[in-house]
């Protein structure tokens, strides 16, 4: 297990020095440090220490400056087309392919009493804790989508 701690701080150290653009360039660099590791090991590692792979190389998730995006409210307005209820369900239409970043954005608002989401192409289901809750979860989507 030292091994391991060692070898993933190496890791990390070589994602802070340089840009690297491949597992294959990271395993070198690893080896040339006294790391010879296999694919799966290395894959194991990025996972573990949050390192993603973008368009400027391998990077720690935590480092990434994110992109200012649209607001919450801004992806429901453009994506939401219905909202219903039925007793401890919200169900929330959208346009098609839309249903799965709604349901993201909505898991991300953390709205009291709504416990998740499920997301198909056009639908999704918040799933609620009460009638009640799905009931003040419907109407908080209803005052941001602003249905008539």
């Amino acid at each position: 297990m030292k091994n391991k701690r060692i070898r993933q701080k190496a890791l990390l150290e070589i994602l802070s020095e340089r840009v690297v653009r491949s597992q294959g360039e990271l395993r070198t660099h690893l080896k040339a440090r006294g790391f010879e590791v296999t694919q799966a090991t290395l894959s194991r590692d990025i996972k573990q220490l949050g390192v993603v792979k973008t368009d400027r190389g391998y990077q720690v998730v935590e480092n990434i400056t994110r992109q200012p995006g649209p607001s919450p409210e801004d992806v429901l307005r453009k994506m939401v087309t219905s909202v219903q209820t039925s007793h401890f369900v919200v169900i929330v239409h959208t346009l098609s392919g839309c249903a799965s970043p709604v349901a993201q954005t909505l898991d991300d608002l953390k709205i009291p009493g709504v416990l998740g989401t499920v997301a198909g192409d056009n639908t999704l289901i918040c799933i609620c804790t009460t009638q009640e809750s799905a009931r003040l979860c419907a109407q908080k989507l209803d005052a941001i989508v602003h249905f008539e």
